[in-house]
């Protein structure tokens, strides 16, 4: 182990045991936030029995996005998904609209819950487009940009619905040519929003 996995390991059984006793250590906040070998450890500590753990983080703005990387070491709902989706809701900032957007793409999902995350990244297409312009700009945004779209990852089933928007960023031509080699897809949502991308181009 390395040392600084070691230190990692050290911090996060100390904040993990704050958080059991319902303490918010000071180094949870402010909202954003960073990856480090702590934040790692500290999933890698959690039990089944600390889904509240994770709940409370998600209900606070400052905590937000702890709770909602703590809440990926819970398979089971136990209310984390619906205070998830919840929490993505009512988030203004694009950035962590995106973060809290993938987190929720790897749990499963009712039908319901499936169309609440569609409506909203149609809703909020040219926000996408804006956020992803420097992602996928140059040649290897590109590249990254067809592999995302052409993955058979289960969990980037709704996520190509963001990677069609994100192919607007690219310069016109650029984004009808890899948007027009999805319409194909297999999944007839990822290609409903591969048409109306290339309806926004037109």
């Amino acid at each position: 182990m390395s040392n600084d996995s070691a230190w990692g390991r050290w911090i996060a059984r100390h904040v993990l045991s704050d958080l059991r006793a319902g303490v918010i250590p000071e180094g949870l906040t402010p909202a954003r936030f960073s990856w480090n070998p702590t934040v790692v450890e500290l999933r890698s500590l959690v039990s089944p029995d600390d889904h509240m753990v994770a709940i409370r983080l998600l209900e606070h703005p400052d905590t937000l996005m702890w709770g909602a990387f703590l809440a990926r070491a819970f398979p089971d709902d136990a209310g984390i998904t619906s205070t998830l989706l919840t929490a993505f809701g009512t988030e203004t900032d694009i950035d962590r609209s995106i973060g809290l957007f993938h987190h929720l793409t790897a749990r499963p999902l009712s039908d319901q819950q499936y169309q609440v995350l569609r409506s909203w990244i149609r809703a909020n297409s040219s926000d996408f487009v804006a956020e992803q312009r420097a992602a996928f700009s140059d040649r290897e945004g590109v590249a990254r940009l067809r592999d995302r779209l052409q993955s058979d990852r289960p969990d980037w089933t709704i996520k190509r619905w963001v990677y069609m928007y994100s192919a607007l960023a690219l310069g016109p031509d650029e984004a009808r040519s890899v948007l027009q080699a999805n319409l194909t897809s297999a999944d007839s949502r990822v290609a409903e929003a591969a048409e109306h991308a290339l309806s926004l181009l037109a």
